[in-house]
């Protein structure tokens, strides 16, 4: 297979780490408007300023998104279009529209026998993958809350490295749909992926003077079961990376994260082999040596599994393991909590078209 990287920043070291370590595709393409970059990410392949010069290539059996947020629609839409297998990195999209534009055409695709994928890596980490499906066969009993809690360290110099970060209209967000959104499908995974309603409040507390847009965020999500689910979300400036996903049950109760492939920071269960079993996964996945890995440490090496995943379904005629209609549930959290914001209410999801983006920049001065 042949294989083509559309954007060349930070995480495309990463795709192109996975795609080596899987060994099946050749990576043919590397295309991006700075070719500089485009020809760093991979020296011996072809290189293109725009993803309409790969598409021409019928040589190409897939294509890897790793654009800013707000262009993925239209390159998705564009290489399914041309016959392509899609893997688009998160989030899908920034509007509700869009969302649904992807959702649909990666539909039509697989009837064509196209896979298309979004990038969810955590999902695939063998800890949350056998607490899922413990959940899911009531191992926990029913569930009866949910929260997360997320701290992380985002400073002008990483919104300076990229003129697209920290708007409205190229990012769609701050960090709830950049840095948070894994740590939000993770917890709306576990907890049944059927979010029905979002209630939310976001601020700009720290970085008024470098982003328009939220480093600050508190949301509650309703499910389809009557779960409630409470976010506590901030780009704080001081903790660096803490994260759990808190997962109360009948039967017990868990707080796991996806940091180093894999953390149960506590747990408890009337059954005491079931705790066994996940603290034996956790210890398994801590021996694992990830220093040579690609790209940042804290991706881990779930990247490299998603991927091969990807590949396998191609080769097996196969969907994805988190197929694009799974990855727009997430995306659709985190703009309710947005449209939420800026209506004073309680969203409904899905979304209606009407979207709108608070001014959190007027919010913030009116409260100073």
């Amino acid at each position: 297979m042949e294989a083509a990287i559309i954007g060349c920043g930070v995480i495309a070291r990463t795709h192109k780490g996975a795609i080596d370590a899987d060994g099946r595709p050749n990576l043919r393409w590397t295309c991006d408007p700075d070719i500089t970059a485009a020809k760093a990410v991979a020296p011996d392949a072809r290189h293109a300023y725009d993803l309409a010069e790969v598409l021409l290539d019928d040589a190409v059996d897939v294509v890897h998104i790793c654009t800013p947020h707000a262009v993925h629609k239209g390159q998705l839409l564009a290489a399914l279009a041309a016959g392509k297998h899609v893997i688009c990195e998160k989030p899908l999209a920034t509007t509700p529209a869009d969302l649904r534009a992807m959702t649909a055409a990666a539909a039509a695709a697989q009837s064509r026998g196209q896979v298309a994928a979004c990038i969810f890596q955590h999902r695939h980490g063998g800890l949350v993958r056998r607490l899922k499906e413990m959940l899911d066969s009531g191992v926990f009993g029913q569930l009866t809350s949910a929260k997360l809690p997320f701290r992380c360290t985002r400073k002008q110099s990483y919104y300076d490295s990229g003129a697209w970060r920290g708007t409205w209209h190229t990012e769609g967000g701050g960090v709830c749909i950049n840095q948070a959104i894994h740590s939000i499908d993770l917890l709306v995974w576990l907890c049944g992926n059927d979010p029905v309603s979002v209630q939310a409040s976001c601020s700009n507390k720290r970085l008024r003077e470098v982003i328009e847009v939220e480093d600050e965020a508190f949301a509650t999500i309703g499910f389809n079961s009557g779960l409630s689910a409470e976010l506590d979300i901030t780009n704080n400036q001081v903790d660096g990376w803490v994260t759990s996903c808190d997962i109360v049950g009948e039967r017990g109760s868990i707080s796991v994260s996806q940091n180093g492939g894999g953390t149960i920071h506590a747990i408890q269960h009337d059954d005491q082999s079931v705790v066994d079993e996940l603290r034996a996964i956790e210890a398994a996945i801590k021996a694992e040596d990830q220093s040579a890995l690609p790209g940042k440490a804290c991706y881990g090496n779930l990247h490299n599994a998603q991927i091969s995943d990807c590949y396998d379904a191609i080769s097996e005629g196969r969907q994805p393991f988190v197929t694009i209609a799974d990855g727009a549930v997430a995306a659709e959290v985190v703009l309710g909590i947005y449209h939420a914001t800026a209506t004073g209410g309680r969203a409904s999801l899905p979304l209606p078209d009407a979207y709108q983006v608070p001014n959190l920049l007027a919010s913030s001065a009116a409260s100073a």
